[in-house]
């Protein structure tokens, strides 16, 4: 693992903490970093042919994340193993089964077919990849896109690892930020938001945002070119800059009814204490509309 990808990782730790303990109510005590977790995902393969993969998926995961235990150990995962009804002697045989070996092989190589860059990845109902940590927020949203179609039958949700589909069912997948990343985009720049015209031409603009959790609000007129662009169709760009550092965001996003508290926010952010009032009532009468935008892609130079 390259070092800097390792500080990187090291890092998020403490964001993916607080994150789980203000969003989920789970306190993290996590295991020793950058151990072999293969023993581990061989082991889930024997656990799914017995019958046992859930059961044994949450004890690994649960050992690792919240009691700090060191899942490269065999004698760790043997005794998770024998915890949820596995026969200890026989999961340590298949430990060293090729056969095993070889699925985990697989699935290794189906993540680098679909470009997966980070755990864990799900996908939802084998159209819609989120990877990474994300808050409870983009859950949500991610679980009830698949409700607006026809099709669509209640949300399934698998991760990538138990799945033997073909890539290109992949339609949209969730980035998320890293602290660098989110620590520049809390700072006070001005974004320049870019979509499509109905003749394939970009249109740009400069708007105010604010970082939501995963996610970039921000207001528009509700008649603007903007919005109805959005509507049409919901790819968008967003990129930051500051002469030294740049960032450069790409997803969808979705016009919303207007929300006052986020223009307010919105001005209190962007302007002087005491020009806030004066701002909030100009052109009270004029109809708005809010955006979220949610990431799919993020890159940038010196964040």
């Amino acid at each position: 693992m390259p070092p800097e990808y390792r500080a990187r990782i090291e890092a998020a730790r403490p964001q993916l903490a607080a994150m789980a303990l203000q969003q989920y109510g789970l306190e993290i005590k996590s295991g020793p970093f950058g151990i072999d977790s293969r023993p581990a995902l061989v082991g889930a393969k024997f656990a799914e042919a017995q019958g046992a993969g859930d059961s044994y998926h949450r004890a690994v995961f649960k050992a690792y994340w919240q009691q700090a235990h060191d899942i490269g150990d065999l004698q760790v995962l043997a005794d998770l193993a024998a915890q949820v009804g596995l026969d200890r002697d026989g999961f340590l045989h298949a430990l060293t089964n090729s056969i095993y070996d070889q699925q985990v092989t697989a699935d290794v190589q189906q993540a680098a077919a679909y470009g997966l860059s980070g755990v864990p990845a799900v996908v939802i109902n084998q159209r819609y990849l989120v990877m990474g940590a994300n808050p409870i927020r983009c859950w949500k949203m991610q679980c009830a896109r698949p409700r607006t179609t026809a099709k669509s039958r209640g949300v399934t949700m698998r991760y990538v690892a138990s799945l033997r589909l073909a890539p290109s069912v992949l339609t949209e997948s969730v980035v998320m930020l890293t602290p660098t990343q989110r620590a520049f985009l809390e700072e006070r720049h001005y974004a320049v938001v870019a979509t499509l015209n109905g003749d394939g031409s970009i249109q740009q603009t400069v708007v105010w945002y604010l970082l939501e959790d995963n996610e970039i609000r921000f207001t528009v007129g509700a008649g603007s070119v903007k919005a109805a662009n959005l509507r049409r169709n919901p790819t968008i760009s967003l990129a930051i800059e500051d002469t030294r550092r740049y960032l450069s965001l790409s997803g969808s996003a979705q016009v919303e009814p207007y929300d006052p508290q986020l223009r307010r926010h919105l001005a209190e952010r962007y302007l002087a204490p005491e020009r806030v009032v004066e701002w909030m009532a100009r052109r009270v009468d004029a109809p708005r509309a809010s955006v979220r935008m949610r990431l799919v892609k993020a890159y940038g130079q010196g964040v």
